[in-house]
């Protein structure tokens, strides 16, 4: 014997309520994985900024870095 209509129309709701339910977990979930991967870059930036020369562009070799001391340019930041 089958389920009558209204069995059909509870499980549908429940499965819908489950569905919905795992959904706004999921998105949670991506949201806070969001916010830590940005929390983790904000860590390596405040790093490099702590640990590398801010006048020194990251394209630059160490031959361009000493000939613009020498020649007395202007740092990159400062122009």
């Amino acid at each position: 014997m089958g389920l009558t209509a209204v069995e059909r129309a509870e499980l549908k709701k429940k499965a819908i309520e489950l569905i919905t339910k795992k959904k706004n977990e999921f998105e949670q979930e991506i949201e806070d994985l969001k916010k830590e991967h940005f929390e983790r870059l904000n860590d390596v930036a405040n790093y490099q900024k702590q640990h590398f020369r801010s006048d020194v562009n990251p394209t630059d070799t160490i031959k361009d870095v000493l000939q613009r001391e020498l020649e007395g340019e202007p740092n990159v930041n400062d122009t």
